[in-house]
């Protein structure tokens, strides 16, 4: 009788675990790439570069260099890790970079992305992970 109330609370535990996105897989290892809908006619083998297009431009357009980091011209890059969840929305894992004023501004561009088409694996949804850098250059 105990194993068989252990057996149900491991079961449960998993159930309830595994429904906040504890499946997690690298983006180059997820069988179906999550991708933006601007990408979702790409062919497969052309997936990652409109991904990584897409969110280049995303940023580009969204940062706005930090007028404090300007003045003291500061430039370099953010190392920057999301995860982009099972239903399409990004958390934001890690913001590293040569300054805190380039990692706030970095991890505020993100937090604007639109939803994404989820990743799937084995035909099911996962949470997928995806590093990136950002590049802070001062125009002269």
């Amino acid at each position: 009788m105990t194993r068989l109330l252990l057996l149900l609370f491991l079961l449960l535990s998993y159930t309830v675990y595994s429904q906040e996105d504890a499946f997690t897989l690298p983006y180059t290892f997820v069988q179906e790439k999550p991708m933006f809908e601007q990408c979702k006619d790409s062919l497969k083998e052309k997936q990652f570069g409109c991904f990584k297009e897409q969110l280049d431009k995303h940023i580009f357009k969204y940062y706005k260099y930090p007028m404090a980091a300007l003045e003291m011209g500061i430039s370099g890059k953010v190392k920057l890790k999301i995860r982009i969840n099972t239903d399409g929305s990004v958390t934001v894992l890690e913001v590293r970079g040569i300054d805190k004023l380039l990692e706030k501004e970095t991890e505020r561009v993100i937090k604007t992305l639109p939803p994404f088409i989820p990743g799937k694996h084995l035909g099911k949804p996962v949470a997928v992970t995806f590093s990136h850098i950002v590049n802070f250059k001062i125009e002269q």
